[in-house]
């Protein structure tokens, strides 16, 4: 294997990748790569009525299922509730019940934590941190990611959706001085996940979180005089939970928002209101909020009763003047306003158990959101076994269609078929664009991306090959990162094996995240990236699917290459003939690669284009029969546009340690369609491979 300038400048695996630009529609919903066996699927979904609640009261024959637009029979049903599920996970059992069942088709399962409107108080931010933290001690079940948000005069997501419980604390934790990152950013490690073109740009500096709506809702709400500023800051609460409807409408999956707030004040027109809880049902999105003022909050000062009398009793005066009459009026609807305003938990219950949640008003943060969590690991499970039993690696779309009307199901949008074998069936994230470029119809090809497979070691039951990849940097999109002095790139590599009958029986993966500082750029442009990987391979067809992905600017690179490996007969034996890009240290070298040549790593020439002038070299190995006494020798021919242009015979060196003669020679340039051709010879036993290139003028 060789990673070229990418890792000497620093990369780190990661799971997380912003979806490449969909292909087609099998492309855009093809979800995160599931782990599926032909024989049975296991389908998670949630079903919802049109008021945003769970239906409990299905049955198998509630729902019809299709993959591929097939209906499928289903084999089983049945309703899990939350508590089982949170059961399990305390048990640490977060597999399926049976080691012998494929884990289910789950959809992502989104969690927001989102901070709203939070004061600068001390005693209601020390009971924010307390409960956020209480929160984030909960264990996931599988597909169930936790975002932090911050809501004030915009959405500021502060850390990409997760199930990293330290980076999550951390965000809650330091959640208003944090640097806010995109959207984009915070759904990067979700597969399928599509952002809006509308979602808030720009990042505010720290000292505005205070500033806004933060901060003038808590005085305006604290001491307003006039029913008019308790009406804008009204419709500003209201203007809030719509941008944070619209952000959420672009991720994938089943929705909720954990609302830490210290209460919405209640519109003066409930239409506004409605407006917003209809949107959430519309989306699917369940809010449950937490008054972070704590149980006393919702209490209407007995102070404001009584003035609120007064007023109503002085209205009923007829002998007043009529500027007094004037002011009354004024007075009293100050204070409906006020009584309308104080009591903020009325709203947050309204908005909560109107999309299916629920509203709390408590210390008791341990089994509030015991509560929460059960009621988001509730689900229904079915069981299918799918129409094809073809493990081809292509996405199989489902859909799920409720019998009874006025029902909405979420559930995954298919899943790619690949084996249930280790290393095969249990792909990181990253690998769904690359599977969704595959899935394409055209194939994308946007990017200046090479890929090519080389036969080491042929023998009778297997054959090693090399499956190389190169990529220019100078192609892939850097993003620049202005505040740390970096550029970001992040390129996949990823290729499936299949057999003569289209049937997967290996992957290729390999994921490079990079940040490069500004200076270091221009250099890393200038190089390329390259990688090789060994796969063995019995006698038979083989076809390698290879997909190069730049996630930064959602583009991607397909090629096919076909592989004819026949059994080796007994005698001498030869390598692929491998012209060389250039030759580099061996440093980290496995033993017995193939690649290394005294000491010195060769890292293949991909493209096939040598320029005129070029002095290029060619690598192979020559593998001596150890029961022929006769010594090696080879034969070189060089051919240009079909016709012999030179011959010339030589005898090998002696075998390595490990009985192999690798070999380095020129290769010879001349304008046209040439082919370096390698006979290997040892007594009356031959072996022959060849290069072909092509020189330009």
């Amino acid at each position: 294997m060789r990673l070229g300038l990418l890792a000497a400048i620093g990369f780190a695996l990661a799971g997380g990748a912003s979806p490449v630009a969909a292909q087609n529609a099998a492309a855009e919903n093809s979800g995160q790569v599931i782990r599926s066996t032909a024989r049975e699927v296991v389908l998670d979904l949630i079903v919802r009525d049109d008021r945003g609640r769970e239906v409990k009261d299905l049955n198998a024959d509630s729902v019809e299922v299709y993959e591929n637009g097939a209906r499928q029979r289903i084999t089983s049903f049945r309703y899990v509730p939350g508590a089982e599920v949170r059961a399990r996970l305390s048990e640490g059992k977060s597999a399926p019940l049976s080691a012998s069942t494929p884990k289910p088709l789950r959809p992502n399962n989104l969690v927001c934590m989102v901070f709203m409107n939070i004061p600068s108080d001390a005693e209601i931010l020390k009971q924010t941190l307390l409960a956020s933290q209480e929160f984030l001690q909960f264990p996931l079940q599988e597909g169930t990611y936790i975002g932090v948000f911050r809501l004030d005069e915009r959405l500021y997501p502060l850390v990409p959706f997760t199930q990293n419980r330290e980076a999550l604390i951390q965000a809650a934790r330091t959640g208003f001085m944090f640097p806010p990152i995109s959207l984009a950013q915070a759904a990067e490690t979700l597969p399928d996940a599509k952002v809006g073109a509308g979602e808030p740009q720009g990042k505010p500096s720290p000292d505005d979180t205070r500033a806004g709506i933060a901060g003038s809702l808590a005085t305006t709400s604290a001491g307003a005089e006039r029913s008019g500023q308790i009406a804008v800051a009204a419709r500003q609460h209201m203007d809030q939970l719509k941008a944070l409807l619209s952000a959420l409408s672009s991720l994938p999956g089943r929705k909720t928002v954990m609302l830490f707030s210290p209460g919405i004040i209640n519109p003066e027109d409930p239409q506004l209101l409605k407006d917003v809880i209809q949107s959430a049902r519309e989306q699917q999105i369940t809010f449950y909020a937490l008054d972070v003022r704590g149980p006393s909050a919702g209490e209407t000062n007995p102070g404001e009763i009584s003035r609120l009398a007064r007023v109503s009793a002085r209205q009923g005066d007829t002998g007043q003047s009529l500027g007094a009459m004037m002011e009354n009026m004024r007075a009293g609807d100050d204070m409906m306003a006020a009584v309308r305003s104080s009591d903020r938990q009325a709203t947050l219950r309204e908005l909560s158990e109107s999309t299916g949640g629920a509203a709390f008003a408590t210390y008791d943060y341990r089994k509030t959101f015991e509560r929460v969590y059960e009621d988001i690991d509730t689900h229904y499970e079915l069981t299918y076994a799918p129409v094809s039993e073809k493990l081809d690696g292509r996405f199989r779309p489902i859909e799920v269609k409720p019998i009874r009307s006025g029902l909405t199901v979420i559930t995954r949008p298919g899943y790619f078929a690949l084996p249930d074998t280790p290393g095969i069936g249990a792909p990181a994230p990253f690998e769904a664009p690359a599977l969704a470029a595959l899935a394409a119809d055209p194939r994308p090809t946007q990017l200046a991306a090479h890929a090519a497979a080389f036969r080491f070691r042929p023998g009778a039951q297997t054959s090693e090959y090399a499956v190389a990849f190169d990529v220019s940097p100078s192609d892939l999109k850097a993003t620049p990162e202005p505040a740390v002095k970096k550029q970001r790139l992040h390129v996949s590599l990823f290729a499936l094996v299949k057999d003569a009958q289209g049937q997967v029986i290996g992957k290729i993966s390999r994921d490079f995240p990079v940040e490069v500082p500004d200076e270091k750029l221009q250099a890393l442009l200038a190089d390329s990236l390259s990688y090789e990987q060994p796969v063995k391979l019995a006698p038979g067809k083989y076809t390698v699917e290879t997909a190069v992905v730049d996630h930064e600017a959602g583009r991607a690179a397909t090629s096919v290459i076909a592989i004819d490996n026949p059994a080796a007969p007994k005698g001498v034996g030869i390598s692929s003939v491998v012209l060389v890009k250039r030759v580099e240290p061996a440093q980290g070298a496995g033993a017995g690669d193939p690649l290394v040549f005294r000491g010195q790593r060769v890292v293949p020439m991909l493209a096939n284009t040598v320029p005129a002038g070029a002095k290029p070299y060619a690598y192979f190995v020559v593998y001596p029969d150890a029961e022929n006494a006769a010594k090696p020798a080879m034969r070189v021919e060089f051919l240009v546009n079909g016709q012999l242009a030179a011959r010339q015979t030589a005898e090998l060196s002696a075998p390595d340690a490990d009985g192999t003669i690798p070999v380095a020679i020129s290769a010879p340039v001349k304008p046209g369609e040439c082919e370096l051709r390698i006979t290997a010879i040892q007594g009356d036993t031959t072996s022959t491979s060849s290069a072909k290139y092509t020189v330009t003028p």
